[in-house]
């Protein structure tokens, strides 16, 4: 490829930072293009080794938050994704290697086809989707063959004042029902989790567990 990188400018805090882009496909899931996005997504997941869903990863543009390795696929499910979209991935200071695929799917996470997640990953989910939209339901097609569940709720946004303990509550009562126990996370194989990116996860409460097939 000649000529440098694809470079995103945004706002951290008080800090302008700027990011590499990567490339990733874009799979819509509405009724006229499911057949062949569902197609393609089972193709991808298919030959993948390692396969991330990242459930509300943001966009303008959305972030990679965790290393990919040679094989590993990231899907990033977001609806916001649906108003502002673009083939491309912000990838912070994430370990990429080559033969990594990314794919971005505009809509709720629970329009993808069911498969086996090796890691699912919320970071900084809207507590008042978990508590009146029942987001962690649209999860469990995707664990029934076990996986690793990373989630950091936030506690600086109104969200999280207004409905932060009752989705605590309810992230714990998942884990338990699901049979999800805590985790140290080494099964992810020297991969790393890195939430610096969102500025409303600062401080926020972690949940890690691992559910056994």
């Amino acid at each position: 490829m000649i000529g440098s990188p694809a470079v995103a400018e945004f706002n951290l805090g008080k800090e302008r930072v700027t990011d590499t882009l990567l490339s990733a496909r874009v799979l819509d899931f509405r009724l006229k293009t499911f057949d062949a996005s569902k197609a393609q997504i089972m193709e991808i997941i298919e030959r993948s080794k390692f396969r991330v869903l990242d459930v509300g990863p943001g966009f303008r543009p959305p972030g990679l938050s965790v290393d990919q390795r040679s094989g590993d696929v990231w899907i990033g499910a977001d609806v916001a994704l649906g108003y502002f979209i673009d083939q491309k991935v912000a990838r912070g200071d994430r370990r990429v290697e080559m033969g990594a695929e990314r794919v971005l799917v505009p809509g709720e996470v629970e329009v993808i086809p069911s498969f086996k997640a090796d890691l699912i990953m919320m970071i900084a989910p809207n507590p008042r989707n978990i508590v009146e939209d029942d987001l962690l339901c649209q999860l469990e097609k995707f664990i029934r063959q076990g996986t690793i569940i990373y989630i950091l709720l936030d506690n600086r946004t109104n969200e999280s004042r207004q409905y932060g303990e009752e989705a605590r509550r309810i992230i714990r009562r998942f884990l338990k029902e699901n049979g999800i126990v805590q985790d140290d996370l080494s099964d992810l194989d020297g991969r790393v989790i890195d939430t610096s990116r969102s500025k409303d996860a600062v401080g926020g409460t972690v949940f890690k567990g691992k559910k056994l097939k």
